[in-house]
């Protein structure tokens, strides 16, 4: 008597339920209920972790934790370690995402949450962290030499954006200049033999 809830248990992850209620006195029992059905919580994923990185993506991935397959995943990611403002990848159900546009030499902040059925987020796995490096420069073009002496070449090229500088290498692949300064167009190897 006087009982108006019950809490059922041993469920799983994720998974729709549907279940009505009757009432019963003296061994006669009512017509049923209107039935519910309501989707248990997902389960926090977990293992998230790195798995590609370049200077405007980064690639993540993490385990189900016990969810089914169709159980929808979102990352958070900032460049803040206490994620604000966040921004979300789209939900999927899937392990892993890209997070694309990003920032080179930019810290990221992610996390990974679940969503079941009923639309309703888990909290989120541990936070992992990387920075993106640098973009590749572009090729410079118009690389070409000119012999200034019989001991000496004048080697240049078109300048390029985004480049911290230029080395000039032999045919074998090894490096004949020193580190050349950014906006660098031209360099003149002396003391050939």
């Amino acid at each position: 008597a006087n009982t108006i809830s019950f809490v059922e248990t041993s469920l799983s992850p994720n998974t729709s339920y549907q279940r009505y209620v009757t009432a019963y006195s003296t061994g006669v029992e009512s017509v049923v209920s209107n039935s519910s059905i309501v989707y248990t919580s997902a389960q926090i994923s977990s293992g998230t972790a790195l798995v590609s990185l370049a200077s405007s993506t980064i690639v993540l991935r993490w385990e189900r934790n016990g969810n089914p397959v169709n159980t929808n995943f979102q990352v958070g990611y900032s460049t803040s370690n206490d994620f604000v403002p966040s921004s979300f990848s789209a939900l999927a159900a899937s392990t892993w995402t890209s997070l694309t546009n990003l920032n080179e030499l930019t810290t990221y902040y992610m996390h990974v949450r679940a969503q079941n059925g009923d639309n309703l987020f888990t909290g989120y796995d541990n936070s992992v962290s990387t920075k993106t490096p640098a973009a590749t420069p572009p090729i410079p073009s118009g690389f070409a030499g000119l012999a200034q002496s019989s001991f000496s070449i004048l080697w240049s090229w078109s300048n390029v954006t985004d480049e911290t500088g230029y080395r000039v290498y032999s045919s074998t692949g090894g490096v004949v200049s020193y580190d050349l300064p950014v906006d660098s167009m031209s360099w003149l190897q002396t003391g050939l033999q």
